[in-house]
């Protein structure tokens, strides 16, 4: 794909990203009737929504690869302005942080291997070829509003952390160790198989060695 091409594909996504974020916001002015967790809970809906507007409109489900990855900070954040509680504390700044992190390297991680609008994932193309005419329902329940739901249930120890009140701990600092070292992980990992890939031609060649070797896919380990 062209230089020129691609940066039109990233401008087309960071416009739906713009549109689903600004639609989160005007859910979250509109719906003080709800308790704070359901609040970000409805936002985050309806940012699913604006991005399954744009996987039809541009018949490619992988628009929202990218919003599981960058929903969770969004989130922490809102729920820590939703908390009204002043400066924030460490425990907050270091629940917040963290999954900033893991959201930016896993983002970027997608950004440099993305090669465009003319590339969708091979599982959506699969289950497109499954379903036929039921495909944009199949899309909607199970890429978007699914993994939606499940990481809404992930960040349940976020919504803890921003708005609770207590110091920092013994615990917290154990979970400051395993979420680095799982990011740490991560980079690792997919370094390898980005030197794997480079270095083999042959499509079908599986990277065997290194951390990939023990996850497969570092965001599962």
């Amino acid at each position: 794909m062209a230089v020129s091409t691609l940066g039109r594909a990233r401008g087309w996504v960071a416009v739906a990203y713009a549109v689903a974020i600004a639609a989160a916001l005007v859910s979250l002015r509109f719906a003080p009737v709800l308790a704070p967790f359901w609040r970000v809970a409805l936002a985050d809906a309806i940012g699913t929504v604006v991005i399954f507007a744009f996987s039809v409109a541009f018949a490619n489900s992988s628009f929202y690869d990218p919003y599981w990855r960058v929903a969770p900070p969004l989130m922490g954040r809102a729920w820590l302005m939703g908390a009204e509680a002043g400066v924030p504390l460490p425990r907050q700044v270091l629940a917040l942080a963290l999954p900033s992190w893991w959201a930016v390297r896993l983002t970027y991680n997608w950004g440099r291997h993305w090669r465009g609008l003319d590339h969708e994932d091979w599982r959506y193309v699969d289950i497109r070829e499954k379903t036929g005419a039921a495909y944009w329902l199949v899309s909607f329940l199970g890429i978007h509003a699914f993994p939606t739901v499940q990481v809404l249930a992930g960040c349940a120890g976020l919504y803890a952390a921003m708005t609770g009140r207590g110091p920092l701990g013994l615990l917290d600092g154990l979970a400051a160790v395993v979420t680095a070292g799982a990011i740490v992980i991560e980079m690792v990992a997919d370094r390898q198989l980005h030197d794997f890939v480079v270095a083999n031609r042959d499509p079908d060649a599986i990277m065997d060695r290194g951390l990939w070797a023990w996850s497969r896919h570092p965001n599962y380990f």
